[in-house]
């Protein structure tokens, strides 16, 4: 997930195991991003590039099992962004404020 890029990375893989490290690495990426100045900002835009990039996928030519998993994938991912969006309306700026 680190050293292929995303685009490929879920294409390369189980459905289950995309959704469970791609969900590893959004909590990880949030926990980082609520504690650095911005950082919810800078996730954003993060999670909007990578749904773009989805979407990029699913309207072109996918073998069943990807488009599958794209499709569990984009709608977590879309989720996801709202929750982000909410912390950083919320100005969350701390984990402990999360109950």
């Amino acid at each position: 997930y680190t050293t292929t890029p995303r685009r490929q990375w879920v294409q390369d893989w189980p459905g289950q195991i995309v959704l469970a490290v791609s969900s590893i690495f959004w909590t990880t990426g949030v926990t980082d991003a609520i504690q650095t100045p911005n950082g919810l900002k800078v996730f954003l835009d993060l999670s909007n590039s990578q749904i773009e990039e989805l979407v990029e996928l699913v309207r072109g030519k996918l073998s069943k099992s990807s488009r599958t998993t794209l499709r569990a994938l984009t709608g977590i991912d879309v989720h996801a962004r709202d929750v982000v969006t909410e912390l950083d309306d919320l100005k969350v700026s701390a984990t402990n404020e999360l109950h």
